[in-house]
């Protein structure tokens, strides 16, 4: 079999580069072992430095660049999203469109019913993150405000610190006319771990009632993860699109044929819930700080007793069930019961796990106890959801 040059182009090194980058090659590397395909990885300055008759992917940084691409006779692949669609190649992209469409659907999911938007002028990727979620929040009939913030005023920026500063400028006005609880979506990472920061410093209690959903996930080299730990995010299809590249490459010259004009969009891969975005929307802060613990709890397999949580916060235990009942409409353990079941939809859409280990999980004594509740909610078995609604969502959150 042939072999495969990686040509990597970018118009500037970052950290967020590099990681959609890793992950592309993690599935270039895992679709050329499935295949037994020799290829090799190389980023270049020159584009003249190719090896001419290999196969060539890479993230396009400019039209100057892919139109050095085209001038090669080799088939070519383009990743890049910053970039968009480039003509003369095939594409292969995320498909950001639905990226937003989940953002919007788990947001929603937990009861939010305003909704923010920030994204950064002029990237390909976060206008299309755009329409997928306002679309999908205004086909609910639910408002949402829109932020587009300036990356060029943040570029120069000399620090972390410094940087996440400039961008609360621009958000914060905007983040304080909206409802407590509000769900924000923000178009990736690397914007919303600042936000996120700033939140919990400048605003604690909104930063309880406010649901804070990114994108990328791939945020280890960006912030300090001992502090961003609890960030909801999205991760985009990246390592498949790299596996799907290489395929389109292989079937590219095994049959003598230009894949140009190809344009393939890459579901996201899965949800990372956590803190962030745990339990349900609430304006108060108390309950929603419970409501969080419940559910971080819940995810690790390890409920916390609703006495002890309000003991934690020097009330009892009746103070705390009226509070729940005036902010939420149901009494703590109604919410439980309820979480219980979300975690299970979760489990189910995401995992291969048998339903015995998922009723397990969400704290049921046995399957058949989790499978009542369930058809009681639902309308049917845990197993008949599986197979309708969860077929063709990814991976583990």
């Amino acid at each position: 079999m042939r072999s495969f040059l990686g040509l990597f182009f970018r118009r500037k090194e970052t950290a967020g580069n590099e990681a959609v980058l890793r992950e592309i090659i993690r599935g270039v590397y895992d679709e050329a072992m499935a295949i037994d395909c020799p290829f090799f990885l190389q980023q270049v300055q020159d584009i003249e430095r190719a090896s001419r008759g290999l196969g060539l992917m890479g993230l396009a940084g400019s039209e100057r660049q892919a139109k050095q691409w085209r001038e090669l006779s080799i088939p070519l692949i383009n990743f890049s999203n910053t970039q968009g669609v480039v003509e003369g190649m095939a594409n292969v992209l995320s498909d950001d469109t639905s990226v937003g469409r989940l953002a919007a659907e788990h947001l929603i999911e937990r009861g939010y019913r305003h909704f923010l938007f920030v994204g950064d002028t002029g990237k390909q990727w976060s206008v299309e993150r755009l329409r997928g979620f306002v679309g999908q929040v205004e086909a609910h009939g639910f408002p949402v405000e829109v932020v587009e913030t300036d990356p060029a005023s943040r570029q120069t920026e000399p620090s972390p610190e410094a940087y996440a500063k400039a961008l609360w400028e621009e958000v914060e006005p905007h983040l304080r006319k909206c409802p407590l609880a509000t769900g924000v979506f923000v178009a990736n990472d690397w914007l919303a771990w600042p936000i996120w920061l700033e939140l919990e410093e400048r605003y604690p209690e909104r930063a309880f009632t406010t649901g804070l959903l990114g994108v990328d996930n791939l945020h280890d080299r960006l912030f300090d993860p001992r502090r961003t730990l609890g960030l909801s995010s999205i991760l985009p299809g990246f390592r498949q699109m790299g596996a799907k590249g290489l395929r389109i490459l292989v079937k590219a010259v095994q049959e003598g044929r230009d894949p140009a004009g190809l344009l393939l969009r890459i579901p996201p891969q899965k949800i990372f819930a956590r803190a962030s975005t745990a339990g349900q929307a609430c304006e108060d802060s108390v309950v929603s700080q419970v409501v969080r613990e419940l559910w971080t709890g819940l995810r690790r397999g390890k409920e916390t007793p609703i006495a002890h949580l309000a003991k934690q916060k020097g009330m009892s235990l009746r103070s705390m069930e009226m509070r729940f009942e005036e902010h939420l409409g149901q009494s703590a353990r109604d919410l439980v019961a309820g979480m219980r079941i979300q975690l299970g939809k979760e489990l189910m859409r995401q995992t291969t796990w048998p339903i015995a280990r998922i009723s397990e999980h969400c704290g049921y004594a046995n399957t058949t106890t989790f499978s009542t509740f369930f058809k009681k909610k639902e309308g049917c078995s845990p197993r008949e959801w599986r197979g309708r609604e969860g077929k063709g969502m990814r991976g583990e959150g």
